[in-house]
């Protein structure tokens, strides 16, 4: 799959995820080599006042090329300029657009999938943010806000108009947030209506949900979200099943916490022990997720406040459950 010249060597691209998708969770997703990563999604206004903290998240490691910064914004002049400053100062290959998120800290700025409401700044800003840039822009977006306003197909026409050269879409609406069920279907629908690459997300927890996302919708490639919070290994999984070859590269238990722990470290080592144990604990409770006796620990997981205390606890969870 090609993003304008960027030639992806996978069809397997890593959602952009808040609070998860930064530096240390990406290090770790460099092992099974996705085609595409993704960053945290960027505040358009904290690029342009300098916040230090918003360009320490644009860092990238050698080893995870190519990468894509996301943009939230409302106001087609600020999104101009912090894509500008991605682009001039960055080592990015890819520039996205953020139409999908449905979280209301978002959507209340009338950014993220807020922007699906009014088509015509959506594409004035896209025009513009294309024009403003030489590297590739792509935009990420929803099937619609809700069952009565299902315009995913009028964004996307819009977006090829306005020269975006990839679009992401998330089969939910966003009033579904995360419930419910994606729809293959409304995803074929918009990849039928354009003639640029559409990438399919939602629901993809397993290679073979990636397969049939494929073969229903005619997507050119797969976004993977949540899924990668309890196994990373599914990126190499699907990559796999696009070559036709079935594999389970599941971590056993001890393997798949002590890759929790890897990550803690990293996390330790990106922002120091304070904050990044206090952004591990939904990252372990998603760990344990589905584990056997896991409810036994989640309070103890949800209040952790130093690497030892988690070292701790899945010590303690495996000598009462498994044989070391």
């Amino acid at each position: 799959m090609n993003i304008r010249n960027l030639h992806l060597a996978n069809k397997v691209i890593v959602a952009p995820m808040a609070g998860i998708t930064n530096l240390a969770f990406r290090k770790l997703l460099t092992r099974y080599q996705p085609g595409l990563y993704f960053n945290e999604m960027i505040s358009d206004m904290a690029l342009i006042y300098d916040n230090q903290r918003t360009w320490e998240m644009t860092h990238i490691l050698e080893n995870e090329q190519p990468i894509a910064f996301q943009l939230f914004g409302s106001k087609v002049e600020t999104m101009v300029q912090a894509a500008q400053l991605l682009d001039q100062k960055t080592d990015c290959a890819v520039i996205d657009i953020n139409m999908g998120c449905p979280v209301h800290k978002i959507t209340k700025q009338g950014a993220g999938s807020a922007l699906m409401k009014t088509p015509e700044l959506a594409y004035d800003l896209m025009k513009n943010v294309v024009q403003a840039v030489k590297k590739p822009v792509t935009m990420k977006m929803r099937i619609g806000w809700d069952q009565e306003n299902l315009n995913g197909v009028e964004i996307a026409q819009l977006a090829q108009k306005a020269g975006i050269d990839t679009i992401y879409v998330h089969g939910r609406t966003r009033a579904q947030m995360y419930s419910g069920t994606s729809s293959n279907e409304k995803i074929k629908e918009i990849v039928d209506s354009v003639n640029i690459p559409v990438v399919g997300n939602g629901d993809i927890r397993r290679a073979e949900d990636a397969l049939t996302m494929v073969k229903e919708t005619g997507c050119a490639a797969v976004m993977v979200g949540r899924a990668l919070l309890n196994q990373p290994w599914l990126i190499q999984e699907i990559k796999d099943g696009f070559d036709g070859k079935e594999t389970d590269l599941s971590l056993s238990i001890p393997q798949r916490l002590a890759f929790t722990l890897e990550h803690a470290q990293e996390l330790i080592n990106q922002m120091g022990e304070h904050l990044g144990m206090r952004q591990m604990r939904s990252h372990a409770l998603w760990a344990f997720k589905g584990l056997p006796h896991s409810h036994t620990i989640k309070a103890r997981v949800s209040q952790i406040a130093k690497y030892q205390d988690l070292e701790l606890i899945i010590n303690e969870y495996l000598e009462a459950f498994y044989s070391r």
